[in-house]
């Protein structure tokens, strides 16, 4: 790519970045302990934030409940749906929250696909699909698994996508990993 970029342009800027500049310090933190550093691999901003908000199902029934709780208080705190995503490793149809129904509040809807109703969309994309994006509101669901490379890589690409909140419904079976994570969090802020 640099060669094609240095072909067909006389003058361009390259840099590197540093910072994280996308995201509140609370969630670069656990986006890079989640996604198996063993140390921050960049200063995070200095923009605290919200915690990271995880919450346990152990039932596609239950993830289900959990997100629905989640949007309404979300909407019902005045966040514009249009700031929020909801992100997936699966495509809606097989994702565990298919089933997910939001009544008159809202309905999950994928991409940008346009609904006419007076429904509220909430967008809904595969993690591969958001790549690149950014919203200030991300809710990732469907995590099944947080210590394999290609969960921690993908992992990684859609906890980066929230700007100030993130959301993260996790299978209870992966509540051991998730407070190691959180555990070796604690030991690095000792450190620094």
């Amino acid at each position: 790519m640099k060669s094609l970029l240095k072909e067909r342009s006389l003058h361009f800027a390259a840099g590197h970045l540093h910072q994280n500049c996308r995201n509140t310090k609370s969630i670069g933190e656990e986006t890079a302990l989640l996604s198996g550093f063993n140390s921050m691999p960049y200063r995070v901003g200095q923009v605290a934030g919200l915690a990271v908000d995880y919450h346990y199902y152990d039932s596609a029934a239950q993830q289900c409940s959990i997100l629905s709780d989640v949007i309404r208080r979300m909407l019902a705190d005045d966040i514009k749906s249009s700031d929020i995503v909801v992100l997936s490793r699966n495509r809606l149809e097989n994702s565990g929250v298919a089933n997910c129904d939001g009544g008159t509040d809202f309905k999950l809807v994928e991409g940008s696909a346009a609904d006419r109703s007076r429904i509220r969309p909430i967008r809904f994309a595969t993690i591969q699909a958001f790549k690149g994006m950014e919203s200030p509101v991300i809710i990732l669901c469907d995590v099944v698994q947080v210590t394999e490379r290609e969960p921690q890589s993908l992992l990684y690409v859609a906890m980066s996508r929230a700007r100030s909140h993130l959301t993260v419904l996790v299978d209870q079976r992966v509540k051991p990993m998730i407070r190691e994570c959180l555990l070796r969090k604690l030991e690095i802020l000792k450190k620094s």
